[in-house]
Parts: structure tokens; sequence; C-alpha cells
């Protein structure tokens, strides 16, 4: 995985945490192999989330790689002022999409949090840092597709200012589904 330059801007801002909610602090920092299990056992609490499997998640993190260049988990440290340890509740993986136009183009390929921390702005977080970093990297837009019958997550991504760009027809299966196409620019 190459993520050097997330690393940099994220080892940059490890003392500033986000404020997900009046009572709890969350940090968030590039995802490691030692993070599959976590994050597997995140997606499969989400049925919404592509549902990769064990494999699919090991291999974002092999070196041959090239493609995929950032997977962030969010940690949630609002329990650990009584010893327990973080742990993970949320992840994001990102791929930045190389153009002919030069211009810096990254897809969402994958967002989720455990829906145990739901609705407390932990998304929200993932989504801004990504932007961040993207916007960092002289990036100029946020790819992603999403379930049309997925109304929460449209909310979401709209929510998030990521506007329609497109339609894929009966682009998902079990069950069939178009493919909303959303863009954000940054």
């Amino acid at each position: 995985m190459s993520a050097g330059p997330m690393r940099k801007s994220l080892a940059s801002r490890a003392s500033e945490p986000h404020h997900a909610a009046a009572t709890e602090t969350v940090n968030i920092r590039i995802a490691t192999a030692a993070d599959v299990d976590a994050m597997v056992g995140i997606a499969r609490a989400c049925p919404a989330a592509p549902q990769w499997s064990d494999h699919q998640f090991r291999e974002l993190f092999k070196a041959d790689q090239p493609r995929r260049v950032l997977a962030l988990i969010l940690r949630n440290s609002s329990d650990a002022s009584d010893g327990t340890p973080c742990r993970a509740c949320g992840f994001l993986v990102a791929s930045h999409v190389p153009q002919k136009n030069f211009q810096q183009e990254w897809e969402l390929e994958s967002i989720a949090v455990d829906p145990s921390a739901g609705r407390r702005g932990l998304g929200t977080s993932l989504l801004r840092e990504l932007v961040n970093h993207v916007s960092a990297q002289g990036g100029g837009s946020i790819l992603l597709e999403v379930r049309a019958g997925n109304t929460a997550a449209r909310s979401f991504y709209e929510k998030c200012a990521f506007a329609h760009a497109g339609l894929r027809k009966s682009y998902y299966a079990n069950p069939i589904d178009d493919a909303i196409l959303y863009r954000r620019n940054v």
C-alpha cells in the first residue's frame, strides 16, 4: 500500500483529535495489516457496506497494490479514560484513479462505521479526513457509487457535499439495483 503522503498528513495532526460528539473524541490513523480483522468485523456488522472477503481486505495491504493509496481506520477513544483500550469502530478505503488529463481523482471504495457507534458523526469525520488528504495532494475530486435503494447512504453523501454524477443501470446484484454515481470536487 502506498500511503506515505497520508501518513505524513495524519502524523502532523496526530495531536489534533476529532470531536465527533460532545463527550467523544476520535482519532483517525492509517490502517495497517494488523487492523484487517477489525475492518472485516465492522464490514460484516454493516450490511450496506461492500462485503469483501477476508482475503480482499488483506490484499489492501500488499505492496503490489499500487492503485490503492490509503485506508483509514477510526479509533474510538471515548472509553479510554477508564483504562479500556481504544477499539476500531469504522474505516474508509479510497484509491487514486490515474487520469490522462492529469486531474487527480480519487475513488471512495468503502466506508463503514460499526452500528453500535453510529449516528455520532464518525462517518463524517472519516470523509472530512479523506477530503483534507485529497486536497493536500492537489486532488480535484472524489468519486463514489452507491446502491440507488440505499437512501440513507445517498442522503449522507449529499449532506457531505457529494453531487449526483451519473447512473449505472443494474450495476449491483443480490438484489439487482442501479448504482448512483456521486462526485465531490475538492
